[in-house]
């Protein structure tokens, strides 16, 4: 029989310098969303903003005789537009032009624009396309000249007297009868803008740092491509296959079936008070949160047939795709689609404890050789040591993906062997990116990084780090519907400025095995942080009795050259669990400063191998020692069964603690509106409660998640506000005007806004915090006013629907779609090949 995937892997491995062409492509778009959204947020380069004038009392004339100069220094080397604050307060001709250039010091002209004075706006600063380059510090003037403006019909620009807030900046009136000046210390109202043009990002391109450093990788990607002897030898690294499995194994359908069924009932078993308390709810922050997400998530397919992309309910109205804690693009959204968030919600909990124990078995009995029952104690001991059942028991649904871990590694050490997998690889890798959280992908990352090393050594082949790197581009691809999003949001938040974390002693090692009440350790109320613990992190009671299998087994695991991988790879898990190298140096990479924080969540990962050990030496210590095959069954089945007997008496019963609460009454409002604050019953041990306020169509000022708020104030306000400085006007209202606006719907990707009709055009702002990436129907220009969003209505409008959908979406949504296009015909394409070969060898 002909080996499909030997004929793919050398007859067709040109497709791994296309996907290496891509992920030049894909890193571009990445550095351009970034950028962009850099601009996006800081447009303003140099503004003066002068107090709108009563009548023309502080306003200065210009007509065709008298025209004004402003100074400003230039803070960026590219602008678009420049903003000025006319007004035609004495009815000049429509027809007439008014224009406005940018000069350098020398009189050079590099930028200039004219409209007509009918194009000027009454009730904001005028925007004027010109574009010019500047350099940084340099001194440039603006020059605001008129046609067919006379003295009596002058145009009024005002401005202040005093220049407090931009030094170096002055007003000039330049007559132009006698070619007299005169100066006024003081400034116009003005904007120097920069926007999101090919030009500017172009620029940006040229000069920085992280675009230089990826012409650098395009570069060395083309020199590997032209260079013949290096493109040998990728292909032959590409096409030698490594032999990593200690036996040729076939999984039965049986076999599979079975081993998933178990995990199933066992996951079932854990998770039982998930589905005895369905009409129960939690205080917990985590809860609501999930709930929330998966909740909008199915309103917006449900009823808008499309993915949402907002959250208008917390925080003043925020990025709900953008957000990585969001999960409702990965397929177990399609269990609170089918079956609501809240059942759904549990279900997804329960699966991925089935998977994570399904996973690990497949790991256990294909790379490490061991028999079936203690490849299902490596199961348990994944899925069901104290970490991932405190985690469950407690609410961390962002660590959901947790189960899909093994799988990843699992079809990994599979695509060593045969390219087609490194399909499903990166499939399984964008599932856990998509389900939401950054900790899950990067402790994957982490682990198979470590494994890429650990193989690449043994075996004195580079093929683990290039696979490993083709499956982190491959997964990027299909996960760009939410990475690129994400990429672009994260860019406006920045640092974070958290407090320390809390890293265990060593001391503590054992009480990490062996305590059977980790739920009530001190270090879930640590004072330094000021945090409660309530976090799994603090818990990873697997008892006794998998520690010694791992001690007896020890002689056995340093003769197996893939089970010794696994020691060491442990080992290091373990050491970074408590805040060592290489730990500090995986800190000190800025995307995942902040997702490493805690060194004792890498606990998620160090039980898997773990698992896979202890598994190990009890196959070895039970065939050393028993020789008869039906005795050495039962005694390893009632090891077995011991084990998963006391992780589940320890951890099942904290899932009684969860949802434990009676949902309080909240009548819901015909119309949306947002309150002051969340939901709070203290006596009744609930705190703000975002999930309630979405059942009650309230949305709120809080409840935002940590990093929403890192250098992006929330500047939506809510009904029973105090503030004197942002009080409440409704959620829809036109900026310095009485006229009425309502909100009739609002929905996760779009608000639709009724108005009585205006006496002039004006700004319609929203009370939700100002994103970019709104768009209107039909289109006006949206902007930011107050913090909110806001678009420039006309007189006959008399509904305008906001929808929010960036640029990032699109573009990431067709990678996506196109990507997982091409992996499926390949899948497929192998299938019926392999289908073939089968049937001819019959």
């Amino acid at each position: 029989m002909v080996d499909a995937d030997t004929v793919y892997g050398q007859r067709k491995s040109n497709w791994v310098w296309v996907i290496m062409l891509v992920s030049v492509l894909l890193f571009a778009g990445i550095l351009i969303f970034q950028t962009r959204e850099i601009i996006v947020n800081n447009p303003i380069i140099s503004e003066g903003v002068a107090y709108a004038p009563v009548g023309t009392g502080n306003g200065i004339d210009v007509y065709d005789n008298q025209a004004l100069v402003q100074e400003f220094i230039a803070t960026e080397t590219e602008i678009t537009h420049i903003s000025v604050g006319l007004k035609n307060f004495r009815g000049a001709d429509a027809g007439s032009f008014v224009s406005v250039g940018v000069y350098d010091h020398e009189g050079v002209l590099l930028g200039k624009e004219e409209l007509q004075i009918s194009e000027l706006w009454s009730d904001d600063f005028t925007r004027f396309k010109v574009s010019a380059r500047l350099l940084i510090g340099g001194r440039y003037n603006i020059l605001i000249t008129t046609r067919g403006v006379g003295e009596e019909k002058a145009l009024s620009a005002f401005y202040e007297p005093k220049i407090y807030s931009l030094p170096g900046v002055q007003l000039f009136s330049k007559s132009g009868e006698n070619g007299a000046s005169r100066q006024i210390v003081g400034h116009i109202g003005f904007k120097v803008l920069r926007e999101s043009t090919p030009s500017v990002l172009w620029h940006i391109v040229l000069r920085g740092l992280q675009y230089r450093v990826l012409l650098f990788y395009a570069l060395l990607i083309l020199i590997a491509t032209l260079i013949r002897p290096v493109r040998i030898f990728i292909k032959k690294v590409i096409t030698t296959q490594l032999k990593l499995s200690v036996a040729t194994l076939w999984f039965s359908k049986r076999e599979i079936f079975s081993v998933l069924f178990l995990g199933v009932v066992l996951a079932g078993i854990v998770t039982a008070p998930y589905y005895l308390l369905l009409n129960k709810m939690d205080s917990m922050g985590d809860v609501h949160r999930n709930l929330l997400f998966r909740a909008l998530g199915r309103e917006s397919i449900l009823k808008d047939g499309t993915i949402a992309q907002w959250d208008p309910y917390t925080c003043g109205g925020v990025p709900l795709l953008a957000n990585i804690e969001s999960a409702h693009t990965d397929p177990f959204f399609l269990l609170s689609l089918v079956f609501g968030e809240n059942l759904g919600l549990r279900l997804s909990v329960t699966l991925t404890l089935a998977f994570g124990f399904f996973g690990t078995y497949l790991l256990a009995r294909r790379f490490l050789g061991v028999n079936k029952l203690p490849a299902i104690l490596a199961g348990a001991i994944y899925s069901f040591s104290g970490f991932q059942m405190l985690a469950f028991s407690t609410g961390v649904f962002a660590w959901i993906p947790v189960g899909l871990i093994p799988l990843f590694v699992y079809f990994y050490l599979r695509s060593l062997e045969k390219n087609i997998y490194l399909i499903p690889t990166a499939g399984m890798l964008a599932w856990i990116f998509l389900g939401g959280g950054p900790h899950m992908p990067v402790f994957a990352v982490i682990l198979v990084g470590l494994l890429a090393i650990g193989v690449a050594i043994g075996f004195r082949s580079l093929r683990p780090i290039l696979m490993l790197y083709l499956v982190l581009i491959t997964a990027g691809l299909f996960s760009a519907v939410k990475l690129l999003p994400a990429v672009e949001l994260v860019v406006i938040f920045d640092a974070f400025n958290r407090l320390p974390s809390f890293i265990a002693s060593l001391s503590w090692l054992p009480k990490m095995f062996i305590d059977r009440h980790q739920d009530a350790s001190f270090a879930w109320h640590y004072a330094l942080t000021g945090e409660n613990y309530r976090w799994s992190e603090f818990g990873s009671y697997v008892g006794l009795v998998p520690v010694l299998l791992f001690l007896f087994g020890l002689p056995f695991i340093v003769r197996k050259k893939m089970v010794l991988a696994w020691l060491i790879i442990g080992l290091i898990i373990l050491v970074m669990v408590f805040g060592f190298f290489p730990w500090t140096l995986i800190q000190q990479i800025p995307v995942l400063k902040e997702i490493v924080r805690n060194p004792q969540r890498l606990r998620s990962i160090f039980f898997l191998p773990f698992g896979l050990l202890c598994a190990y030496g009890l196959n070895a210590v039970s065939e050393k020692l028993i020789k008869k095959t039906l005795i050495r069954n039962i005694v390893v089945g009632l090891v077995v069964l011991f084990v998963i007997g006391d992780l589940f008496a320890v951890g099942a019963p904290n899932f009684y603690n969860l949802f434990n609460l009676s949902r309080p009454k909240l009548e819901r409002q015909e119309k949306f509106v947002r309150l002051n604050g969340g939901y709070t019953d203290e006596d009744s041990s609930y705190y703000k409660a975002g999930y309630l306020n979405y059942l009650a169509r309230e949305g709120t000022t809080d409840l935002c998640v940590p990093n929403m708020v890192i250098n992006r104030p929330m500047m939506a306000s809510g009904k029973g506000t105090t503030s004197k400085t942002r009080p409440y006007k409704g959620e829809a209202y036109i900026l310095n005007s009485d006229v009425k606006a309502d909100v009739v719907s609002v929905s996760p990707t779009k608000i639709i806004v009724q108005m009585e009709k205006l006496e002039r055009d004006g700004w319609l702002a929203i009370n939700q915090n100002y994103y970019p990436g709104w768009k209107t129907v039909p289109k006006r220009e949206v902007a930011q006013k107050n913090g909110l969003v806001a678009a420039r209505v006309l007189m006959s409008d008399k509904k305008i629907v906001f929808k929010y959908f960036p640029l990032s979406f699109y573009v990431g949504f067709w990678i996506s779609f196109v990507s997982v296009l091409i992996a499926g015909a390949v899948m497929l394409q192998r299938f019926f090949l392999f289908r073939k070969n089968k049937f001819r060898n019959r």
